[in-house]
């Protein structure tokens, strides 16, 4: 309140976004202790809740089913599971009663099953409908070294040498 004039003028604000609004626990207005003004202080109590770094995930890796077109890698395929699957030890189904243990069996056969997978067909590379020929070794190698460049500049970011050698890599693969 104006001393003289007696009106009330709000002076101070608390802002927050719509969605944090929740977050004020507690808005008061403090008078001075040792003179006399129009002056408060606003204090406000507040919910803060710093989020987590978001990690990013690499994508999972897929494996090379078109090699299964050919008859000699689905013999090889079929005998390194078939050698991996005899060393699992059968289990009865009555003894497994929790999930753990259930768990930790399906692990046993789920790594059975990727494993020679992952040996004997390997995995697929991204396929990118670009206007170059992927076939092309020579842009492969130079696409390959930009991405390899970009990667040890992000590792190091200080390091001008790596920096530079990262952008003439880029110029150079898109002239």
């Amino acid at each position: 309140m104006h001393p003289r004039s007696k009106h009330w003028h709000l002076l101070d604000y608390v802002m927050v976004r719509r969605s944090d609004r929740k977050d004020v626990l507690l808005t008061r207005v403090m008078r001075g202790a040792e003179c006399w003004t129009d002056h408060r202080m606003v204090r406000s109590t507040v919910r803060l809740q710093i989020r987590p770094l978001a990690h990013k995930h690499k994508p999972k890796k897929k494996l090379h089913v078109k090699a299964c077109r050919d008859p000699s890698v689905q013999q090889e395929l079929q005998e390194s599971i078939a050698g991996k699957l005899v060393t699992i030890p059968d289990c009865d189904p009555s003894v497994i009663k929790d999930t753990a243990a259930l768990t930790t069996h399906w692990a046993t056969i789920s790594n059975c099953l990727k494993e020679p997978a992952a040996e004997t067909l390997g995995f697929s590379d991204k396929k990118h409908q670009d206007w170059f020929d992927d076939n092309n070794v020579a842009i492969r190698n130079l696409l390959k070294s930009k991405n390899e460049a970009h990667a040890a500049t992000l590792h190091n970011l200080n390091s001008a040498a790596l920096r530079d050698k990262w952008k003439e890599l880029r110029s150079s693969s898109q002239r």
